[in-house]
């Protein structure tokens, strides 16, 4: 079956839920310390990046 345009963004789109459900799972299992912790990462730390992947009221960011 030949993959159209229309399916592979379909497929992407399918991805990129998966991974941000595992990321998101991930990033909830952090204490409050680890989650904010300074990591040396452009946007400082785990909260500062997914603020920045995350539009606001978007995705699990926590205040």
């Amino acid at each position: 079956m030949p993959h159209t345009p229309a399916a592979h963004y379909r497929m992407f789109g399918h991805y990129n839920a998966w991974a941000n459900g595992r990321l998101y799972e991930a990033a909830a299992r952090l204490s409050p310390e680890p989650y904010r912790a300074d990591r040396g990462a452009f946007f400082k730390s785990v909260h500062g990046t997914l603020r920045r992947l995350a539009p606001r009221g978007f995705g699990p960011c926590r205040s």
